[in-house]
């Protein structure tokens, strides 16, 4: 799970907001660990005491800080090689279990990442993907050569694109705006 940004845009940690009942970081833990043997909060240094003990946590490596959310990606790639992984972004309120399921039950041999797009746009949304171990291992290679956008990465793959079961489940939410429409409206989703 990516909480790890600066949350420049919404000018508050966007990870500790509340749109569930928990704070979203932990909301997304928790649809993760449903779908996941393990689960991990990839945050920053400056995030890291303000987290649950009961959370596992990843802390930003120093060597992939200024990546952006492929700093948190390379983060666990680098500790635990070898591991495919389904990452969701914190900022995604709209997020339920079936978007998480629906994307791994698409997953297939034939790819190395999957990812939902957006439909109206038809860019790829990669903070709600799976990558697969030789995807990752093309990750570090793609960051050495000064490249940090994830979505584009996901251009350089195999990427299986899969359109959102609810156009919602991938909205990001990213000022404090548009979080505040969210908090009131979110149960009539």
């Amino acid at each position: 799970m990516l909480a790890g940004g600066q949350s420049s845009r919404m000018k508050t940690d966007k990870a500790m907001l509340n749109y569930n009942g928990i704070a979203q970081q932990y909301y997304t833990y928790k649809l993760l660990e449903k779908v996941c043997n393990k689960v991990y909060i990839s945050c920053n240094e400056a995030q890291k005491d303000n987290i649950d003990e009961n959370f596992n946590i990843i802390i930003d490596n120093n060597g992939f800080l200024g990546a952006g959310p492929m700093t948190g990606l390379l983060s666990f790639a680098n500790k635990f090689s070898g591991q495919a992984v389904l990452i969701a972004g914190c900022d995604y309120p709209h997020l339920r279990l079936t978007d998480l399921k629906y994307l791994l039950k698409n997953r297939s041999e034939k790819y190395e990442t999957i990812c939902y797009y957006n439909t109206k746009t038809n860019i790829d949304e990669p903070l709600i993907s799976v990558f697969e171990t030789s995807s990752l291992k093309k990750l570090f290679e793609y960051y050495s050569n000064g490249n940090y956008s994830l979505r584009h990465f996901l251009a350089t793959c195999n990427t299986k694109r899969l359109k959102p079961l609810s156009a919602k489940a991938i909205e990001s939410v990213d000022t404090i705006e548009k979080a505040e429409d969210v908090m009131k409206n979110i149960k009539k989703y």
